[in-house]
This record gives structure tokens, C-alpha cells and sequence, in this order.
């Protein structure tokens, strides 16, 4: 786990992953409109999520740096002090002697934050949509969503950003 290898088969796993997940949305919202125009389904997934979720790749981007950054620095992640999982100690000399370990989940939360904004963008959207509204009520709706999201939608997308990464 300690080589050039390592580091960069991670990252590009996890980059593929997230590529594949972007691009599996338009497909999967044709999908869903087929079978509802076809067989009356409830639609589900919706074309306009696409965009949504680019937004918030985008924001999850600027998160994923913040985070990583912090990470490497100081060799734990705020999810660990929230959830009270602390790592064994690492060797004496912080980042200059630990930096392989720290790179690793550096990058995990890098790729785990533009993940979850992605998805939480285009859950925001979609539950805009599934609610009928439109106009300035649809973007105040959507921007609540965004900031104060259901603790459920939280989990569910947490799930998915874990899955995310390798």
C-alpha cells in the first residue's frame, strides 16, 4: 500500500467511478421515462438531474479539496472525530513520515465529497420536481433541500459516496 502504484491505481478507480456515475444518470433517466411512458411507471429519475448533479460535482470539488487538504495536514478526518473512530498513532513526524496513508484518504474524501454533493444536487432537483413545484418556488425549494437535506436522503447518499471510492 505504500508505493506510486497504489496512489495512482486509487486514483484512477476512483475517478472512473465517478466519470461511470455521471454519465449512468442520462441513461438511467431515459430508462425510467421509457417505462413510464410505456407502462405508467412513476417516474423516478429525471433528465434534469443531470445538470444538478454537474453543479454539484462542481461544489463537491471545492468541499473534496477543503477536505483533503485537511487530511493531509492532520492525519484524521472530521467524520472520524464525529463518529469517535480514532486510527491507531502514526509515526513520529507527521505528514513527512505518514504521507502515504494520509495521501490515500486524502484522496478518498476528495472523491467522496464530489460524490455526495453530486448526488445530493441531483436528489434536490428530483425532489422538486416530484413535488410539482416550478418557478421561484421550485429554486427556494431546492436550495432548502440542499442546505437542511432530510436526515434519511443524508444516509442514503452517504452510502453512495462511500461506494464510490475504493
Amino acid at each position: 500500500l505504500s508505493g506510486p502504484k497504489t496512489q495512482v491505481r486509487n486514483i484512477l478507480g476512483n475517478a472512473s467511478n465517478l466519470v461511470f456515475n455521471t454519465f449512468v444518470r442520462p441513461v438511467a433517466a431515459g430508462a425510467d421515462y421509457m417505462q413510464h411512458v410505456l407502462r405508467g411507471k412513476k417516474q423516478e429519475v429525471f433528465l434534469g438531474e443531470v445538470p444538478a448533479a454537474l453543479h454539484g460535482l462542481l461544489t463537491g470539488i471545492k468541499t473534496g479539496i477543503r477536505k483533503a487538504h485537511f487530511v493531509l495536514k492532520e492525519g484524521f478526518t472530521l467524520d472520524d472525530v464525529a463518529a469517535l473512530e480514532f486510527r491507531g498513532p502514526e509515526v513520529k513526524g507527521g505528514i513527512y513520515t505518514n504521507f502515504v496513508g494520509r495521501a490515500l484518504e486524502a484522496a478518498d474524501q476528495f472523491f467522496r465529497s464530489i460524490m455526495f454533493e453530486s448526488e445530493l444536487h441531483a436528489r434536490a432537483y428530483a425532489d422538486t420536481i416530484k413535488r410539482g413545484l416550478k418557478g421561484e418556488a421550485a429554486e427556494e425549494a431546492y436550495k432548502q433541500f440542499i442546505a437542511s437535506p432530510p436526515v434519511k436522503v443524508i444516509e442514503e447518499i452517504s452510502r453512495v459516496a462511500r461506494r464510490a471510492v475504493f
